[in-house]
């Protein structure tokens, strides 16, 4: 053949126009006349699955059937493609059974969906520290100690579990508080203690405070006075802590009064 380039096919003809349907079965129907060749002499064709040969209604194969309805349409790509994708899927099922079997908790698959799932007690507390660990607002808080972080009034109320964990108990959904937990922390609450009290006492207090009631802080104050404690209430309209502006004000105002009151210049 020398340097000549030849087609690998028994003919090869150049489309001239364009190259849809019509005119490739034109080209070939040409083809055929030109060599006495029948077109009962055709038994299959094969395609590589681009529309103008495959066209439902103006493709080569759809006029190529006007004539010979019998004619077979081997289309080896796709055949090609088929065969490799099925056994890349019995690939993956062998390679990744054992993840195809982990049972995965349907909260994981749609979280968005609003049907209640009961939760185990390891993962409540799991949920709670992931949402604790992504509040912005508390890291900063935490950054100022530890203690203070966990005084906060909307730790109980947003985490009662870590809450619990935090206090040294074991935590747990089931059931009424034990009488343990509730000795424990009658215990530690300054009431119990009111008694070793001499000092005169000015209880700031904030009567929208949801870490603890406000009641117990007069409890405290009553307690005082029965025990002959000099004792004081400053009540204000604010939360835990005093930070509203005029309130932070008259705090440390009342505060500095109460000392000088009540303090020994002499010491």
């Amino acid at each position: 053949m020398g340097e000549e380039i030849h087609e690998e096919l028994l003919f090869a003809k150049t489309l001239k126009t364009d190259t849809k349907g019509e005119s490739i079965f034109n080209v070939l129907s040409d083809f055929f006349k030109e060599k006495f060749i029948p077109y009962t002499n055709v038994i299959s064709v094969a395609t590589d699955g681009v529309p103008a040969v495959v066209g439902r209604y103006r493709g080569f194969i759809s006029r190529l059937k006007r004539i010979i309805p019998e004619v077979e349409c081997l289309d080896e790509d796709i055949q090609t493609y088929v065969q490799h994708l099925i056994a890349l899927h019995d690939d993956f099922k062998f390679r990744f059974k054992d993840i195809l079997s982990i049972e995965i908790p349907p909260w994981i698959i749609n979280p968005l969906d609003e049907t209640e799932v009961e939760l185990t007690e390891t993962e409540v507390l799991q949920e709670e520290l992931l949402e604790l660990s992504i509040n912005e607002e508390l890291k900063v808080t935490f950054k100022r100690g530890y203690q203070k972080f966990w005084l906060q009034a909307e730790i109980p109320e947003k985490y009662p579990g870590l809450c619990a964990v935090e206090s040294g108990f074991e935590f747990s959904e089931k059931g009424a508080i034990s009488d343990e937990q509730l000795l424990a922390m009658r215990q530690l609450s300054p009431v119990s203690h009111v008694h070793k009290v001499k000092a005169a006492t000015a209880l700031m207090l904030g009567s929208k405070d949801k870490r603890v009631p406000v009641s117990q802080g007069l409890d405290f104050y009553h307690r005082l006075k029965a025990n002959g404690c000099p004792a004081r209430v400053y009540m204000y309209d604010d939360c835990h802590s005093l930070t509203m502006l005029p309130n932070e004000v008259d705090n440390l105002i009342n505060g500095v009064l109460w000392m000088l009151k009540y303090v020994n210049k002499d010491d």
